[in-house]
């Protein structure tokens, strides 16, 4: 049943430029629900006609926000980002699977999964050259098998969390050490690039590229400075009174410390200047 542009629910989304159809004025995006490497859980992702690229849906939300779209408003003020995608990151997992038992197993055997059918189409997003970065490969013309490799794989990763640390060391983005490190600790990039990639990554995968990185265990006061992206957990009761009591009272001004000597008694605040008169 397809419904009218007024009978659609409006979103506001941000879509890279190679994502849009210059010549028929268009977007030409299929919406496909995939396996999320990392959760295992399903997520949506746009694919284009052509099936060359594939993207990521990310959603941003402040917790009061609204949008104007034409002359309505848009209670939910929720901002989807789409970003291209490495389909590798979506076929490593199967193929790793498939691959117990140091089997040879042909992609279209590879890609198969009766929970998410929409993931065969994933084959012609990936080049055999591609594939050749993750596994092994047998077999000629249109009967190419694939075996997953380890080695490979980690090479491969390696490659990804260098141009990550490359990207955060150009952003200029502060990266706060935890108290027990020195600030100047060599890691910090490498660790936060981790953490980006791990959540790519199967745990399985995520752990042993962890041991081959020889990181140690990230704790939740490495993050990065940046509120809006990365908020900061929120504090229980106790913890804020705990904080509250520890906290330093700020430095007053010489003008603030002689206005604290005057005597105040029988003194008007001045908010009670702008207060309604009683009738």
């Amino acid at each position: 049943m397809s419904h009218t542009p007024e009978e659609c629910e409006k979103r506001i989304m941000i879509i890279p430029k190679d994502a849009f159809d210059e010549e028929r004025k268009q977007l030409s995006l299929e919406v496909i629900t995939l396996q999320h490497p990392f959760s295992g859980e399903g997520c949506k992702f746009l694919l284009s006609e052509s099936r060359d690229k594939i993207y990521d849906i990310t959603a941003q939300k402040e917790k009061y926000s609204s949008w104007f779209v034409q002359d309505t408003v848009k209670e939910d003020g929720s901002i989807f980002i789409c970003t291209k995608y490495d389909p590798l990151y979506l076929v490593l997992p199967y193929l790793k699977n498939a691959s117990e038992g140091s089997k040879f197993v042909l992609i279209d055997q590879i890609m198969k999964d009766d929970n998410y059918p929409d993931c065969s189409k994933l084959i012609k997003l990936c080049s055999k050259e591609d594939l050749l970065k993750i596994a092994d490969t047998t077999g000629s013309g249109g009967y190419v098998a694939f075996k997953y490799n380890k080695d490979k794989a980690l090479s491969w990763l390696d490659f990804k969390i260098n141009k990550i640390q490359e990207s955060l060391k150009k952003s200029g983005l502060f990266i706060a050490a935890s108290d027990e490190d020195d600030k100047e600790n060599v890691n910090i990039h490498l660790e936060y690039a981790f953490g980006i990639l791990s959540s790519y990554l199967p745990k399985d995968i995520a752990t042993l590229l962890q041991s081959h990185l020889k990181i140690e265990k990230i704790t939740d006061k490495r993050r990065c400075q940046d509120p809006l992206n990365h908020p900061q957990p929120k504090k229980t009761k106790t913890e804020r009174g705990a904080t509250d009591k520890s906290k330093k009272q700020p430095k007053m001004s010489k003008a603030q410390r002689e206005l604290s000597k005057v005597d105040k008694k029988g003194m008007k605040s001045i908010s009670s200047f702008f207060s309604p008169k009683a009738k």
